[in-house]
């Protein structure tokens, strides 16, 4: 009660302090109104962010004390009104604010009670602003959320159990936060259409209602990871596809999942759920899960049998308590079964290489008690990377290819060839005995040589990590030779003009991508490379290939980066790798992702960066196709006082490559700009940028695009492949409309990666301020945006006007489609 009555307080001596002032700016535009409520929590938003994040302008342009939210002429930057007119007059009506969206701001400050004065909002998107801090109390008061995600933020405190009463919820990520508390079961009892719940990485603990999920007919993901609840796991509802609690300290026995008929990720590992599993009585025998992990737990009895589940292409017991005897032979039969992990769980007897299944590329069995191995053949044949460490095999073993191969992932034979290289073997010791006086001579010289410049080198690498405060992991060559089974050819990923990448395990089975850097013999280049790795340590984003380590060895510079595991686009769009196929959905996440990791490198990091070679083989995907840049090895800090700067080497990949860049060797951030868009364009169609098994009008995608576009044909140009939805056809439509801005000839012309980035998540406010520039390469046409919006159960297109407002004539508020 004294806290409601604080907050009531505090709005309505805030509205008293902006009384005169906003009530000049919240009057009607052209007789449309914005009330005094929502115009005075705007401003108070702005008040407290803005005097307390630094280059407030940059990241939320428009904003300002003297200017109205919904002014058309002046927008807002990550707000959205809507206009509704009155039934008997359609020259006047009401103004509301309809989405906050706080994308990759950098918010500094407090999260202010006014925001719960927005009773009209239906999605809040508040992303990526650790210094943000408060609690969410006020949010509890809006009714109306359609979505609402504020992650990654410093706000704290327990969730209100009123967060969730909006009957309109679908989306409710509260992830990485510092959030703590119990999480109450009818804190998700109200919404009947809610689809997503992300708490994860936060503070919660205690125990879960046990139904709390169960009748969610809607819900579709469910994410608790990384937190300290405990208790019984709760039950679900079928329509759940995503379930991960692993990281807490749940107990008890498995609960019945057989009515889960749609899982395909569940993960509960990390726990210390306990007792005998029955695979028939806890796991539907038509299950389709790709990925089951219960590791980490104390399960006992025998190895559950779940050859049934023919869809896995994941699963983890791992370090249970199962009785497990021998190796499970049932294993085989799972035939999209990629990774097999068993790690401590006292498997004994002997394991037969060649009795695993050939989908199967990785298997753990670290710390169990098989004894002995057997395998007929060469062990470059062995296709599966196979870990016994920990095993007595490992420990007792002759020292064999074999025991090399499973134990210290080392795949090499050596004793085939032994017997025909005796002659060779005799032959060279005499001659090398000749040598050797020669070699001993110069070895001592060089020695000491050599000792003295790698200690030079040494000191000279520890400086320049000390000048920058950066801390890279130094491997050992001896620690890469091992990883890469001696830079085995089966482990190399990929091959360049800049360097060879191959594929390492690591002593503690983490998977790694080790690059080789070619041509670094100079002072000049080491000087290079640890600049490079100065910039890559100090940048860190989930949409970039995160820096693990380097090594050193003599003129050798090799780089260490988080292996990523779903290749990269090219592989999988134009090669079909492992048959893998994207969505729409899943290509519009990635168009967004390289957004906001482009964004990242142009605006947020400091100073700016220019990557120069934004491809489809540059960004690599991981498990969930998530979106991640690579390769920097063309990457160029950019001063930040300057707009562009000319260089004299060109370098990039053919088609890529903005007009400006090609021909004079100017580069901006405009020139990633560019790339991105030729990207996009290869992502929407599922084609290579250039093609000459196509028709002539079709060898160069852009070209191809533009002519689509001026032809009002763009669905032309859409993956053949790719099946539609009609709200996706209009979503990927405006897509394709970004893409060419994007790739506009005239740089000044295309828009910022900030502006790309609001423009795909639908900011239409930008996407019209930007669009106005968009001609094609003649100069005749320009682009026009269309918006879906419901307008009571039907969907209707509503044309963007000039003021970049959305109008909607009838139908309930909270009915509006998802903003977000």
């Amino acid at each position: 009660m004294g806290h409601s009555c604080t907050t009531r307080v505090f709005l309505a001596t805030a509205m008293v302090i902006t009384l005169l002032f906003q009530f000049g700016v919240a009057q009607a535009q052209d007789g449309f109104q914005l009330s005094l409520n929502e115009s005075s929590a705007m401003h108070l938003l702005y008040k407290e962010w803005s005097n307390a994040t630094p280059d407030f302008q940059s990241h939320l342009p428009g904003w300002g004390y003297n200017s109205s939210p919904c002014d058309p002429s002046h927008p807002w930057q990550g707000v959205r009104c809507l206009w509704k007119e009155w039934s008997n007059d359609s020259t006047r009506g009401d103004i509301y604010i309809v989405s906050l969206r706080m994308i990759n701001s950098n918010l500094v400050g407090t999260l202010p009670p006014s925001i719960g004065m927005l009773q009209s909002l239906v999605t809040i998107s508040i992303q990526e602003s650790p210094r943000l801090v408060g609690v969410l109390d006020e949010l509890g008061n809006l009714q109306s959320v359609n979505s609402l995600k504020i992650f990654g933020t410093g706000v704290s405190g327990r969730v209100p159990l009123t967060i969730a009463s909006s009957t309109f919820l679908q989306t409710l990520d509260l992830s990485r936060n510092k959030l703590d508390g119990e999480i109450a079961g009818s804190l998700l009892d109200v919404p009947p259409g809610l689809q997503k719940v992300n708490m994860s990485w936060n503070k919660f603990g205690g125990a879960l209602q046990q139904n709390m999920f169960l009748n969610k007919k809607s819900l579709s993901q469910v994410d608790f990871s990384n937190n300290h609840f405990n208790g019984s796991l709760p039950n679900f509802s079928p329509s759940v596809t995503l379930i991960d609690f692993s990281n807490n300290s749940f107990s008890g026995v498995l609960p019945n999942f057989t009515q889960l008929q749609s899982i395909d990720f569940l993960n509960l590992s990390t726990n210390q759920l306990v007792g005998v599993i029955n695979p028939t009585s806890v796991f539907n025998t038509t299950i389709g899960a790709t990925k089951l992990d219960l590791s980490y737990n104390k399960f006992n009895g025998s190895l559950p049998n779940l050859e049934f589940m023919t869809n896995l292409q994941i699963l983890n017991l791992s370090y249970n308590n199962f009785d497990v005897g021998s190796f499970p032979l049932w294993t085989v039969n799972l035939t999209n079964l990629k990774s097999l992990s068993l790690n401590g769980n006292n498997i004994n007897g002997s394991l037969d290489v060649s009795k695993l299944g050939s989908t199967l590329q990785q298997l753990d069995l670290k710390f169990n008690n098989i004894s002995n191995v057997h395998y007929n053949g060469l062990v470059k044949g062995v296709k599966t990377v196979i870990r016994l460490q920990g095993n007595p095999y490992c420990v007792h073993s002759p020292n064999t290819d074999l025991k090399r191969c499973v134990c210290e992932q080392d795949c090499m034979d050596t004793e085939q060839d032994l017997n025909n290289n005796i002659k060779t073997i005799i032959i060279t010791v005499v001659i090398c005995g000749v040598l050797l006086a020669i070699i001993i001579t110069i070895s001592a010289t060089l020695f000491w040589k050599t000792k003295r410049e790698q200690q030079y080198l040494l000191l000279e690498v520890q400086q320049k990590f000390l000048q920058y405060d950066v801390k890279p992991t130094l491997f050992t060559f001896h620690e890469l030779q091992v990883a890469t089974k001696n830079f085995h050819s089966s482990m190399i990923l990929g091959e360049g003009s800049f360097g060879v990448v191959y594929k390492g395990i690591l002593s503690n089975g983490n998977h790694i991508a080790i690059k080789q850097l070619f041509n670094m013999d100079a002072q000049k280049d080491i000087d290079d490379f640890l600049n490079e790795v100065v910039l890559l340590t100090s940048v860190k984003h989930r949409n970039l290939v995160n820096l693990k380590g380097c090594c050193l060895h003599k003129d050798q510079r090799w780089l260490l980066y988080e292996y990523v595991e779903n290749y990269d686009i090219a592989q999988v769009l134009f090669d079909h790798k492992d048959g893998l196929f994207l969505n729409w959905s899943q290509r519009l996440n990635i168009c967004l992702g390289v957004a906001h990791g482009l964004h990242y490198l142009h605006a947020l990091s400091q100073p700016s960066i220019i990557h120069r070679d934004i491809k489809a083989s540059n960004v690599l995907l991981d498990t969930t196709f998530n979106a991640k840049i690579a390769d920097f090895g063309l990457a160029l800090l950019f001063p930040d006082e300057q707009s562009h700067v000319t260089t004299t080497h060109v370098a990039g990949s053919r088609g890529y490559l903005a007009p400006e860049y090609a021909t004079m060797g100017q580069v901006s951030a405009k020139t990633d700009v560019y790339s991105f868009g030729v990207l996009m364009l290869e992502i929407i169609s599922g084609r290579r940028n250039i093609d000459f098994n196509l028709p002539r009008d079709k060898i160069y995608l852009s070209k191809w695009a533009w002519k689509l576009h001026i032809e009002d044909n763009l669905m032309e140009l859409v993956d053949s492949t790719l099946t539609l939805t009609q709200i996706e056809e209009l979503e990927i439509k405006r897509v394709i409309n970004i893409a060419l801005l994007c790739s506009q000839r005239l740089s000044e012309n295309r828009p910022t990666m900030a502006q790309v980035v609001a423009m795909i998540q639908g900011n239409t406010d930008i996407e019209s301020e930007v669009a106005n520039s968009l001609v094609d390469r003649e100069g005749e046409d320009t682009l026009s945006y269309d918006h879906v919006a419901m307008d009571g159960s039907n969907l209707n297109l509503i044309s963007i006007p000039e003021d970049s407002s959305v109008r909607m004539f009838h139908g309930p508020l909270s009915s509006t489609i998802d903003l977000d």
